[in-house]
Parts: C-alpha cells; structure tokens; sequence
C-alpha cells in the first residue's frame, strides 16, 4: 500500500518587532519596524535610516519563501505616521511602519504583528508580543 506523499511544509517566522524608543533633537524623530523580503528585520533610526534588529541580526523568516507570508500590523493605542493597520501586506516586498515627530514632545503606539500564510483566512504563523514605538522629539 502506497504512503500518502508528505505535505510540503510552509513558511515559519520568527519577528522580534519588539517595540523601540527614538529621540532626536531637531528635526524629525522616527521610529517603527521594517521587514524586508529578503527575510531581515530592521528599526527605523531616530534620523530616518534603518538598522538591522539584534546583536548579530535578526531574520524574521526562519524558513520558506518572503512571497508566501503575509503581515499585518494591529494597534492597540495610536496611529501610524506611515502604514495601515488591520490589511495583510504580502512580505515579496519589503513592508514599514512607523511613527514620526518633529516640533518637541513624543508620538508612539502599541501594538502587535501577525504574520499569516495567505492574503486572507490562512493560518496564523506568529503574532508577536504587544510592544510600544515611541519617537521623541526635542527642540532647542
């Protein structure tokens, strides 16, 4: 009796998009994630530029194809300067969120990721702890 073929295993993730805070002074202050397709994880700097997550770095794809993930940012408090809540964003390109401030005093938000296997229904591959991103700013 034959075996039934092994179904091929999907994509796995493993974000930090552990939250980060920002100061700046002058100008403007930014702060949020950005995973990119080809599986790395950085944070905005607070000048707007981008390092990657971790000591040694951080992927957010540990296995599988960037194109067969889906994230989703869910806030809890705030709004994003850049980046919309509550849509699935296909990961075969490389998707931001974050916060910006200029002008003195802060903005932040709290919130999570989820990261499915299909553009809509799906399975769930992780949904990362709630975290805050917080740019602050500073004038002279």
């Amino acid at each position: 009796m034959a075996c039934a073929a092994e179904a091929a295993a999907g994509p796995t993730t493993t974000a930090l998009a552990d939250g980060d805070i920002n100061f700046r002074f002058g100008g403007t202050t930014v702060c949020g994630p950005r995973f990119f397709n080809d599986g790395d994880e950085y944070e905005y700097t607070a000048t707007g530029s981008s390092v990657q997550v971790g000591v040694s770095g951080t992927n957010w794809l540990t296995s599988g194809d960037a194109s067969d993930v889906w994230v989703e940012s869910i806030l809890t408090a705030g709004t994003w300067s850049s980046g919309s809540t509550g849509t699935r964003f296909q990961l075969s390109l490389t998707r931001s969120w974050n916060v910006q401030k200029s002008g003195g005093g802060f903005k932040e938000v709290t919130g999570y990721f989820k990261f499915w296997d299909a553009a809509t229904d799906g399975n769930l591959l992780q949904q990362t702890a709630s975290a805050v991103w917080r740019a602050e700013n500073e004038i002279f």
